[in-house]
């Protein structure tokens, strides 16, 4: 039996939205203290907020990297479907981490 990649991403996309709507629900994803990691630089003065969050930056870069990275080796998926679809998404500019406060 063959399966289309596109149906092996979309199966192995909405585990994922499982787990993650598990975790949000049951509070382990507040509980990563994203956007309050050490190396996320906060300043606050009278009238002027700088939020600069490197370690987190850097921790979504990796993850985005894996989500990238892991269908093409264990799935076998080509590599410029998937990309596509991930420039899309982070085209869209919705911001993760905004979502999460």
């Amino acid at each position: 039996m063959n399966i289309d990649p596109v149906a092996k991403v979309l199966v192995l996309l909405g585990i994922v939205l499982i787990i993650v709507g598990i975790g949000w629900q049951f509070g382990w994803i507040q509980q990563l203290r994203l956007g309050r990691l050490p190396g996320d630089i906060y300043i606050d003065k009278e009238n002027t907020k700088i939020f600069i969050p490197i370690t987190t930056s850097v921790l979504v870069s990796l993850l985005i990297a894996l989500v990238n990275w892991l269908p093409k080796r264990i799935l076998g998926v080509a590599s410029s479907r998937l990309d596509i679809c991930v420039k899309y998404l982070v085209a869209q500019g919705k911001d993760i981490l905004h979502l999460m406060r």
